[in-house]
C-alpha cells in the first residue's frame, strides 16, 4: 500500500544529524484519484519504490481549500527533512499542468536549491493549451522550467516534440504508461446479443462523454440491446440529464467511480471500450482495455494514435464528431469478427510495448543516469 511518508526527526548529542546510510529517492504526486496515481502505483506495486528506496510525498487532494492547503504544507515540511536529513539520490516530479505545473515547479526549485537532481515527469492532457493560455512572461517561465529540469518525462512523441519546441535545450525523453497485462482473458461471446460498451473517466466535456451520450440513440437504433456503462466522477447530474433528454434510461448505466478488481471485471465483461477525449495523454484505461483484449474506439489526440492503430486495434475517430462516434460503434457492434480482430491485435501490442516488462527496465535505467548525479 502506498503511503505518505511519515516524518521522524533523528537526533544526537543534541544536535540533527544527516544519515547517509541508504540514498533514497523523493516522489511527488496527487492523491487525487486518476492517471497520474494509477501510474504512481504502479511503480509501487512493480518494485520500482523497493529497488530505489522511494519516499513518496502527496502534495495535493481532493477536497476543500483548507484540506489542500494543509496537504501542501505537511508535504513540503516532509520534504525539507528529507532533503536536509537524508541522503536524497534525486526527486521524480508528477506534474499535470495549470495549479499543478507551478505548485511542483515549488518543490523542484527547493531541490535544486539543495542540488539534488529533479525528474519532472508530465501527465497533463491540456499541457499544451495551458502554456499558449498563458502571458509571454509565464511562458518563459514555464520554458524555463522544463530546461532546469535534469531530465523531462513525457508520454508521447507529440508531447516530446511540443517541449522541444518550447525549450530546444530541454533533454526530453519519452516513458510510456503501462499496465501488467492478464495472463488470461475470457473470450468474446459472439453469440450473446447484448453489446456492452464502456467508458472509464472524468464525467465531463474532456473526456467527451456527452459526444458519447448524444451518439447513443444512433448505435441503439441499430443494435437495441446495446448496454453503454459509464464509470467515473465528475458531472455526473449533468450526464443523468442528458440521458434522460433522450429517453436513454434503459440503455446508459452510470458506475460512480469504479476501482481494482471491481473496474477490473467491468473491462473483462465488456465488448468494446470507448474514451472519446477531446484532450489526453496517453490514457491508463485505454492500456488496461487493450490489455484484456478489448477494441478501442478512441479519438485522434494526445498520445492516443501513438497506442491505438487505426483499424488495426480500434477506431480512431475526430474529437467531438458525435457522427463519427455513432458510426464506429455500430461497425464494431454489428461485427464480433472484427472486435476479435482488433481486440487480439490490441492486447499483443500493450504485451509487446506498453507493459511492464518494458517500461520498469527503461525506468531503471533513467534513475541510474539521473541519479548519478545526485551523489
Amino acid at each position: 500500500m502506498v503511503m505518505t511518508y511519515r516524518v521522524v526527526t533523528f537526533i544526537k548529542n543534541g544536535k540533527f544529524m544527516k544519515d547517509n546510510s541508504s540514498p533514497v529517492v523523493i516522489m511527488l504526486c496527487t492523491a487525487a484519484r486518476g492517471g497520474m496515481r494509477t501510474v504512481v502505483e504502479s511503480y509501487d506495486r512493480d518494485g520500482l519504490f523497493d529497488k530505489w528506496n522511494v519516499r513518496l510525498l502527496y502534495t495535493h487532494d481532493e477536497g476543500s481549500v483548507l484540506k489542500r492547503l494543509w496537504m501542501f504544507l505537511r508535504s513540503m515540511l516532509a520534504f525539507l527533512y528529507l532533503l536536509v536529513f537524508k541522503n536524497v539520490r534525486m526527486v521524480h516530479v508528477h506534474s499535470a499542468m495549470r495549479g499543478s505545473f507551478w505548485r511542483k515547479n515549488f518543490f523542484s526549485a527547493v531541490a535544486r536549491f539543495f542540488s539534488i537532481p529533479v525528474l519532472l515527469h508530465l501527465h497533463g492532457s491540456e499541457m499544451e493549451k495551458f502554456y499558449y493560455s498563458q502571458s509571454g512572461f509565464f511562458r518563459r517561465r514555464i520554458s524555463a522550467v522544463f530546461l532546469k529540469a535534469d531530465m523531462v518525462i513525457v508520454l508521447s512523441k507529440s508531447w516530446k516534440g511540443f517541449i522541444l519546441k518550447i525549450s530546444p535545450k530541454a533533454n526530453v525523453e519519452i516513458v510510456h504508461n503501462y499496465v501488467v497485462p492478464p495472463t488470461e482473458v475470457a473470450d468474446i461471446e459472439s453469440g450473446n446479443p447484448k453489446i456492452k460498451l464502456l467508458f472509464l473517466g472524468l464525467i465531463g466535456e474532456r473526456k467527451g462523454v456527452y459526444d458519447l451520450i448524444r451518439a447513443i440513440p444512433k448505435v441503439v437504433a441499430k443494435h437495441p440491446n446495446l448496454e453503454m456503462l459509464i464509470g467515473g466522477n465528475g458531472e455526473l447530474e449533468k450526464a443523468r440529464l442528458l440521458v434522460e433528454q433522450l429517453s436513454l434510461g434503459s440503455h446508459v448505466t452510470f458506475l460512480g467511480w469504479v476501482n481494482g478488481e471491481q473496474k477490473l471485471n467491468y473491462i473483462r465483461d465488456a465488448d468494446v471500450y470507448i474514451l472519446p477525449s477531446h484532450n489526453e495523454g496517453l490514457p491508463m484505461s485505454i492500456l488496461e482495455a487493450m490489455s484484456f483484449g478489448k477494441p478501442i474506439v478512441s479519438t485522434h489526440v494526445g498520445g492516443i494514435p501513438e497506442l491505438v492503430r487505426n483499424h488495426k486495434d480500434g477506431i480512431l475517430i475526430e474529437a467531438g464528431n458525435v457522427e463519427e462516434i455513432a458510426d464506429a460503434l455500430i461497425t464494431l457492434c454489428q461485427s464480433p469478427g472484427m472486435r476479435l480482430e482488433y481486440g487480439d491485435s490490441a492486447r499483443t501490442r500493450v504485451i509487446k510495448d506498453f507493459s511492464d516488462k518494458t517500461i520498469i527496465p527503461q525506468l531503471n535505467d533513467i534513475y541510474e543516469s539521473i541519479g548519478k548525479k545526485g551523489k
